[in-house]
């Protein structure tokens, strides 16, 4: 799990985990306003060149960074 801050300063929590075809050693992203992921906000994948090179927890915190997150009553904890 990776916390995370996003455009707009909510502290977000990213779980990744292996990715298949067409990704296929990529991840599989899936980014929550809640440390026990009960709240999916978003999701994405990091393509398997980015894994292969180490570069993979920077690119979701980057992605993350541009992410502007609504938050709402019916997402708040």
């Amino acid at each position: 799990m990776i916390k995370c801050t996003s455009k707009n300063g909510v502290e977000v929590w990213v779980s990744r985990c292996y990715d298949c075809e067409p990704n296929l050693g990529g991840f599989f992203c899936q980014v929550y306003l809640d440390e026990d992921c009960q709240i999916e906000i978003d999701d994405f994948v990091v393509p398997a060149e980015v894994v292969d090179a180490n570069e993979d927890e920077q690119v979701i915190i980057d992605y993350v960074a541009e992410v502007e997150c609504e938050i709402t009553p019916n997402n708040q904890r």
